[in-house]
């Protein structure tokens, strides 16, 4: 008997290998063999596919939503931030998004982005039904902030930061206010927002 150990993405699989034993000169068996009596027949065809968690279903809407509010962040900022309102705006939720808006506001009138804030998703800090906190690699190594008399208005490090983003599931809020909207619209309020962004002071990626 020889078992057989193979290491794969941190699992330890062990397989065995039968050879060799049968004695020498003695015939092997042949036809098919019958099941014992009371045994249950597996049953073949396609595999089911798993079903995900309420968990699961929650880390996978708030990775994409955060995903998707980096790149429409980046993307209204390399030009002028057009578009921002429409795009960005309604990602957002709570005091994070009135942060942001006026953030926005105080870069209109000729401010412009060149390159882009790079992200990967390193852990989930923690997750339920309504709430998802993602631990964030950000680089901003080569973005800069044009402002309309051609210098540089960026005040980041320009370095590889750990964050904390906290995702919520929640409905779309009024940007001068913060009030949440009455919105009757299902996918509206089945929406992942993007709650809180936390620079990790001092930590790296």
């Amino acid at each position: 008997m020889k078992v057989v150990q193979m290491v794969a993405g941190g699992l330890l699989v062990g397989s065995l290998a039968l050879a060799g034993c049968s004695k020498s000169g003695t015939a092997e068996p042949t036809g098919t063999a019958t099941p014992p009596r009371g045994s249950i027949p597996q049953a073949t065809g396609p595999t089911a596919t798993p079903t995900l968690s309420v968990r699961e279903q929650s880390i996978a809407a708030a990775e994409a939503a955060f995903l998707h509010y980096n790149d429409a962040q980046n993307a209204s900022a390399q030009n002028s931030y057009e578009g921002w309102m429409e795009t960005v705006q309604p990602l957002l939720t709570g005091e994070f998004m009135m942060n942001r808006y006026n953030h926005y506001q105080r870069r209109l009138g000729g401010y412009r982005q060149t390159g882009a804030d790079k992200v990967e998703i390193l852990d989930v800090k923690s997750a339920d039904a309504g709430e998802v906190v993602l631990m964030v690699c950000a680089d901003d190594s080569d973005v800069d902030v044009i402002g309309p008399d051609g210098t540089s208005a960026y005040t980041g490090l320009h370095a590889r930061q750990l964050v904390e983003v906290t995702v919520r599931r929640t409905l779309p809020a009024d940007p001068e206010t913060g009030e949440l909207l009455n919105d009757e619209d299902p996918q509206q309020q089945d929406w992942w927002r993007i709650g809180d962004l936390v620079v990790q002071s001092g930590e790296t990626c």
